[in-house]
């Protein structure tokens, strides 16, 4: 695959693995060693990431019926890179687990669960043809991304603390969403109307 709009697309799922599941892979690493939580709260951040997360993809789809695969994207990644940050800061303000954490955590997961059907959506409007190939990609490079994102928050806990894993993930989220911006065609090119839905 040598498109450059569907390996953007591909790089910004590789990034949000890093960003994104960086944290995830090491949620009851902060709550343990951050928050001194309890086995019992981080079954209950797990469940609550579950349950929520199973929304969340019927919201990503949703999201991307109603608008486009571009202004979908655009808000889930953005999102997720806010939300993330917004656990960090929450993080280093608090010694312990309380309710808003548990809502912030709710509200990250439905934009870290939400990403996948509006970055498939985009893909397949690219190129149709190949979209199976282009899919498989797409996933490739989100769990590739999480391998990388549980090195380096593997890193920070050992060398850092449990608090800077979602600084970092939000750092590279963000990366991930200045992928998902619209490209500007030079004059005189045209596009159909599936290029249409990812520019």
């Amino acid at each position: 695959m040598t498109n450059p709009h569907i390996m953007a697309l591909v790089g910004a799922m590789f990034l949000c693995g890093t960003g994104g599941l960086m944290f995830y892979n090491y949620l009851g690493a902060v709550f343990e060693t951050e928050l001194d939580g309890t086995s019992g709260q981080v079954t209950a951040a797990l469940l609550l990431v579950g349950v929520v997360g199973v929304a969340a993809v019927f919201f990503g789809g949703a999201l991307t019926d109603k608008t486009d695969p571009r202004t979908a994207r655009a808000v889930i990644v953005g999102g997720h890179a806010i939300a993330l940050l917004a656990l960090a800061v929450l993080l280093t303000a608090t010694t312990g687990v309380t309710p808003a954490l548990f809502v912030a955590i709710g509200i990250w997961s439905i934009f870290a669960w939400a990403l996948s059907p509006a970055i498939q959506a985009g893909i397949m409007a690219i190129d149709p043809q190949r979209a199976m190939l282009a899919l498989a990609l797409g996933i490739s490079g989100l769990y590739g991304g999480s391998a990388l994102g549980a090195a380096i928050g593997g890193y920070l806990l050992d060398n850092h603390s449990a608090s800077t894993i979602p600084f970092a993930g939000a750092a590279v989220v963000a990366l991930a969403w200045l992928l998902t911006l619209p490209t500007h065609q030079q004059t005189g090119t045209t596009t159909g109307p599936d290029m249409a839905l990812h520019r």
